[in-house]
């Protein structure tokens, strides 16, 4: 399958949009902890561009559903440590987002283009960086081997 090929500063120029086609509370994207949390994607129906392409992308190479975006504009915690009681599929869009496996370290930064496999009930906190990030976070049934992520939890930790 072909690479998702996507000007990560569209993801950036494009966000004001997604946030606006997609309420989350009251017709607002939910914020906490320096983190911009949309509502759950289960259609690329109506999305702006770029955000439509990587949604229909990693649909057809992973078959997502509950797919969220993520943006942080600083460094912050973002959920705080959390697990997901789905595997999920992370990618970074715009900038580096870091993301830790436990307190002692097991660190990573992904970069743009750069995904990240995470097994379901698997603790992880997603950090902002100093600079803005855009992730996106899929769940999925599919069995996510190391070869077709850049970062597979299961060879971190």
């Amino acid at each position: 399958m072909s690479k998702l090929s996507i000007n990560p500063k569209d993801f950036w120029d494009e966000f004001p949009t997604l946030v606006k086609q997609l309420p989350y509370v009251d017709g607002f994207t939910e914020y906490m902890n320096g983190a911009y949390k949309t509502c759950l994607i289960n259609s690329n129906e109506g999305l702006p561009k770029s955000y439509a392409s990587a949604y229909k992308y990693y649909l057809d190479k992973y078959d997502v559903y509950d797919s969220q975006v993520f943006c942080t504009l600083s460094e912050c915690t973002g959920l705080g440590w959390h697990n997901d009681s789905d595997d999920v599929i992370i990618a970074c869009l715009y900038g580096n987002s870091k993301y830790k496996f436990n307190k002692e370290g097991n660190d990573i930064t992904l970069k743009e283009g750069e995904t990240l496999y995470i097994p379901k009930e698997k603790i992880h906190i997603g950090l902002g960086h100093i600079n803005p990030r855009i992730i996106l976070s899929m769940a999925t049934n599919k069995q996510i081997t190391k070869s077709e992520v850049t970062y597979h939890y299961n060879y971190l930790t």
